[in-house]
């Protein structure tokens, strides 16, 4: 039950970002499009939340009966847990990857038509900045069920308990934010 919860997790993560694509010359077009892709891009958001939230549930209830079976059992269960973490590292690269990629094409973008169309490049950006906003959001979620797992782990595993302190809560803000940062 625990491998199947698992895969059911990566699964539900490894979704990507949908592609915002081109920006057509017609404004309206573009503003029609880009709404489209907003919407959407906030119902897999939300979808993902609550998809999540049972995830949660489930890899913890799993575990939770692995460790009554025995030692034998939940040492199975971490090598798995493992693997879905250094899956989900993988999976926050690109992921980041990808999203630093779309902005960085817009902005390309938006800057070849901006002397050409001032007034059209400042409605649409205000689109674009709204769905990697967006992005972004859906981005953490991930990352946010990345923390989950690696909590999961140190719960039944006392090796995984160590890692890096902080005392000073800046420091400690800092990384947070460089491992949410797309």
């Amino acid at each position: 039950m625990a491998l199947q919860a698992l895969k059911s997790a990566v699964d539900l993560f490894s979704a990507q970002t949908p592609f915002l694509t081109g920006v057509p010359e017609a404004e309206r077009e573009f503003v029609d499009l880009a709404k489209d892709h907003i919407e959407k891009l906030a119902r897999m958001t939300r979808d993902r939340k609550v998809r999540a939230a049972i995830q949660k549930t489930n890899i913890s209830a799993s575990f939770k009966d692995l460790a009554a079976e025995g030692p034998n059992s939940i040492a199975a269960g971490l090598a798995q847990l493992n693997a879905t973490i250094s899956d989900f590292d993988k999976m926050i690269a690109r992921a980041r990857k990808h999203i630093a990629e779309q902005e960085a094409a817009f902005d390309l973008e938006m800057a070849r038509l901006a002397p050409h169309a001032v007034e059209t490049v400042r409605r649409t950006r205000k689109q674009i900045n709204r769905f990697f906003k967006l992005a972004g959001e859906f981005h953490n979620e991930t990352v946010e069920f990345y923390y989950f797992l690696l909590a999961l782990r140190a719960d039944y595993d006392p090796e995984a308990k160590g890692g890096r302190s902080f005392k000073d809560r800046r420091i400690l803000v800092a990384h947070l934010r460089e491992q949410t940062k797309v």
